[in-house]
């Protein structure tokens, strides 16, 4: 018996933005009780890359019984609500953090550009040079990641 085309292609796929937000918190119910303490959600989605706003506004709804913990059910219905851009953003942010050594919040216009296009984003990337010009005030090759998220929030 072999592999069918269907399932072989699955396995080749990348894993998607969603389903690791999901396998962390299984990695973090160290009891497999099916929950997390809030706390433990907002620190882990923060890390993935998300502003406590963001967070603050996904998991906020979830408490309803006020046990402060988030069950993956409520979890799961959560992630798949959330905006494909706005994981993007998260992962990219994350990324972004992770270079800027010295925590300016600035980002170099290279890899700005290679993070766009390994995210195989749908913004037109002769907008982002024309950002990129009218931002780069003191033409170090940097600009501030925050700000363009603000410029590209909904075209990632």
């Amino acid at each position: 018996m072999g592999i069918s085309s269907e399932s072989s292609q699955a396995c080749c796929r990348p894993m998607s933005d969603k389903t690791r937000l999901e396998e962390r918190f299984d990695a973090l119910d160290k009891n497999h009780d099916g929950k997390l303490p809030a706390d433990k959600v907002f620190q882990f989605m923060e890390n993935f890359g998300f502003k406590k706003w963001q967070i603050r506004k996904f998991v906020e709804p979830f408490d309803k019984n006020t046990d402060g913990c988030i069950s993956k059910c409520e979890f799961k219905n959560g992630v798949e609500k959330l905006e494909g851009s706005l994981i993007t953003e998260a992962r990219m942010r994350k990324q972004f953090r992770e270079e800027d050594g010295n925590k300016t919040g600035k980002v170099t216009t290279k890899s700005l550009k290679e993070q766009l296009h390994n995210k195989k984003a749908k913004i037109n990337m002769d907008d982002v040079e024309k950002w990129i010009k009218e931002n780069d005030k003191d033409k170090d090759g940097k600009v501030d990641f925050e700000e363009f998220f603000k410029f590209a929030r909904h075209k990632l």
